[in-house]
């Protein structure tokens, strides 16, 4: 019997994206996480690529795009302790 792991935080949310919505989900990977430019854009690890990382990016940007930098400073697992204000 082959062992078992512990899914990640990015591997539940790619699955109860595709449970929710299955077209978003092959949109999001097809046409965004693999889209040519932006896949130049992010250079990956081959240890990211296997992990989906880009897709990751585009679900974190896709989730948080209409949040505010205040909003955005009460997220807690986007950096450790408080995010920098990057303008005063």
């Amino acid at each position: 019997m082959p062992e078992s792991s512990i899914a990640s935080d990015q591997e539940v949310r790619n699955c109860g994206l595709v449970w929710i919505n299955e077209p978003l989900y092959g949109w999001m990977h097809d046409a965004l996480a693999q889209n040519a430019l932006f896949v130049e854009a992010v250079p990956l690890s081959e240890r990211l690529e296997e992990q989906q990382f880009r897709l990751e990016l585009v679900l974190r940007f896709l989730a948080l795009k209409d949040t505010t930098f205040a909003q955005l400073r009460k997220v807690t697992d986007l950096a450790r302790g408080p995010a920098p204000t990057p303008f005063r």
